[in-house]
């Protein structure tokens, strides 16, 4: 009973706090997004061509897109341990994210990091391209289906670092594609559909917006 009694005070004081605070929060969230993905962009835009020569492919300026998971409000089975703001990019058979991402450390507190991560389309693909990788350096690693992530924590002091580590795992990604020879090298020991059907690149998305300062 007494439990109970504790979890109706927590909700009523959830509603009196989220009535006074609610329209806040919302443009909070937004505005934090976009300007996370205005700097990633920044980032993207000084190494994408650099990147789509490693991967062998011509990348267009205008391709990333905004991603945020979760995308909206709606999903009632988020339990808040786990979010990310990024840029998406396709660049078939491999679709590339890059951006910050937040996970409750050991003690509930929020851990943000820099990160970008590939993902294969093919489990064959994840493993080739992981071991090469790996010949880079070891903090690639394969936490979730076919992702391939490298990341490195930034705490919110160092804020003013983000594009500096991002822009320096991008780099890292870029020694991995060059290592491997490009996306045909893969697809050469690894073909999927997909790379039969868009040999040389994906269909391009607009930014939505999001411009570079």
């Amino acid at each position: 009973m007494d439990d109970q009694k504790n979890l109706n005070a927590s909700l009523d004081n959830l509603l009196t706090q989220g009535m006074q605070s609610y329209l806040f929060a919302l443009l909070a969230v937004q505005q934090f997004r976009i300007e996370v993905q205005k700097r990633t962009l920044n980032a993207i835009t000084g190494k994408i061509k650099e990147l789509g020569d490693a991967m062998g492919r011509d990348i267009d300026e205008s391709w990333p897109q905004p991603y945020t998971n979760p995308d909206g409000l709606s999903d009632q089975s988020y339990d808040g341990s786990r979010g990310e703001v990024s840029l998406k990019l396709f660049v078939a058979p491999v679709d590339c994210y890059f951006g910050m991402r937040f996970e409750l450390d050991g003690e509930g507190k929020t851990a943000s990091y820099v990160t970008v991560n590939m993902w294969p389309w093919t489990k064959e693909q994840m493993h080739f391209l992981l071991q090469k990788a790996k010949e880079i350096t070891d903090d690639f690693n394969n936490n979730d289906g076919n992702e391939i992530e490298i990341r490195e924590i930034l705490n919110p002091a160092e804020h003013e670092f983000f594009e500096k580590k991002l822009i320096a795992l991008i780099d890292k990604w870029i020694a991995v594609w060059k290592t491997v020879g490009g996306i045909d090298a893969m697809n050469n020991g690894f073909p999927s559909e997909f790379a039969t059907a868009y040999p040389l690149k994906t269909v391009p998305g607009a930014a939505s917006g999001y411009a570079s300062s």
